[in-house]
């Protein structure tokens, strides 16, 4: 049986990754006390100590959480990245997940394949200049894989920040269901991303990078009516800033040919995700949910 390292263990991918996946692998998942990724020292002991075989890299640097200033965040990500990378040549494989903003969101992210990669360089932050940089590593490497996400919703994301979660709490408490700008987007069920996990874990893929996402192209306004329609109630949907946002999809057919990714329905995923929530009640404050956006 394979022993995992999974890296971000306690994030919202990372959470879900380990309730589903425990039963069929050997997962070990330090948090950031138990195993400080910044520290190579401490990577390569870790490795050794329980005779890891593969890694799946779930881990981002969080600035606030560390208390430290987010000019930090470019050299912490690719420092974590490199400090595991480097020991894959003793390792079946490593995947982690990259990010469609690899494909530059200054401009409109329309459909992108995989081959887009590098037409422009992603600066537009550190975040999604770390994970442009990690692709390039991946791409010349032996055994490092990136599996590309555009956006991933499921239980355990952060409700304050997350579009689909906040839309839930707020239509459980008959709140408002704000938008901050209409935008077409691309979301995957978070279980979705299981399926293709195992098979990447458990095959020699034939390229290092893959798009995972619905490749199903959804306005955010007919996201809100979704929600409104499955809690059952007539909830006003709120639009705060005019004109359209840059979209932000991603096209799904490179990892189609390899892998048959099943892809949930939007309207049932969140019916999913809005019982969770609605099981879970009680750990959403409605004056805190009411002035998240």
């Amino acid at each position: 049986m394979k022993n995992i390292l999974l890296t971000g263990g306690n994030g919202f991918i990372g959470r879900n990754i380990s309730e589903q996946l425990s039963g069929e692998y050997n997962i070990f998942a330090p948090n950031s006390a138990e195993l400080d990724l910044l520290d190579a020292g401490a990577v390569a002991a870790y490795l050794k100590k329980y005779k890891v075989t593969d890694i799946i890299h779930a881990a981002v640097y969080n600035p606030k959480r560390r208390n430290v200033s987010r000019e930090a965040e470019l050299g912490a990500n690719l420092r974590m990245f490199y400090n595991l990378a480097q020991y894959t040549d003793d390792l079946d494989k490593m995947i982690y997940f990259g990010s469609g903003a690899e494909f530059d969101k200054r401009s409109p992210i329309h459909m992108a394949r995989e081959d887009d990669f590098g037409k422009t360089i992603s600066v537009l932050n550190d975040y999604s200049l770390s994970k442009y940089l990690m692709n390039l590593e991946a791409l010349r490497s032996k055994n490092i894989y990136n599996l590309r996400l555009f956006g991933v919703f499921g239980k355990y994301e952060n409700w304050q920040t997350c579009f689909i979660s906040n839309l839930c709490g707020k239509a459980l408490y008959a709140l408002p269901l704000t938008i901050r700008q209409e935008c077409v987007f691309d979301f995957l069920y978070v279980d979705d991303l299981m399926p293709p996990l195992k098979w990447m874990l458990e095959n020699t893929p034939n390229y290092h990078d893959y798009n995972v996402c619905s490749r199903k192209p959804v306005r955010l306004t007919e996201i809100a009516k979704f929600v409104s329609m499955i809690s059952g109630k007539s909830l006003e949907i709120i639009v705060l800033t005019d004109g359209m946002n840059l979209e932000y999809t991603g096209d799904n057919t490179r990892i189609m040919k390899e892998f048959q990714l099943e892809i949930t329905e939007l309207d049932m995923a969140i019916k999913k995700l809005f019982d969770f929530y609605k099981d879970n009640l009680i750990k959403i404050d409605r004056e805190e949910i009411k002035r998240c956006h």
